[in-house]
């Protein structure tokens, strides 16, 4: 059934050349046709790898900055101990490092359309 609905969504992109399809103006058994074969397409393509379910890439996201912030947070206790840098100069390493963290998050969170989603 699938194989079906996939050609015959084929077909309808055939036959509407270049444009896309606008499912609102299709009537009910093509759009219900439509959406189907976009389905089982976004399936095949999570099966193929070539899609993520968006929580595992947030997952996934989250484990890499916590891994980067970890990693940073030995940087000052690092330096103090392989060039004996003396506590004014760790501490100016420390503030970098939040000024950097904070200059991310900042950028990390704010919309790119310019819409304020903090609260």
């Amino acid at each position: 059934m699938a194989g079906c609905v996939r050609a015959y969504v084929q077909f309808l992109q055939n036959t509407n050349g270049d444009q896309e399809i606008d499912p609102e103006r299709l009537d009910p058994f093509r759009a219900r046709a439509y959406w189907q074969s976009k389905q089982e397409e976004l399936k095949w393509r999570e099966a193929a790898g070539e899609l993520m379910d968006a929580r595992d890439v947030e997952a996934e996201f989250a484990r890499v900055f916590a891994l980067i912030d970890r990693e940073l947070s030995t940087l000052p206790d690092m330096l103090e101990r392989r060039t004996g840098l003396p506590g004014p100069a760790i501490q100016l390493v420390e503030d970098v490092l939040d000024s950097i963290r904070e200059a991310l998050y900042l950028k990390l969170t704010e919309d790119p359309n310019g819409v304020d989603d903090k609260g």
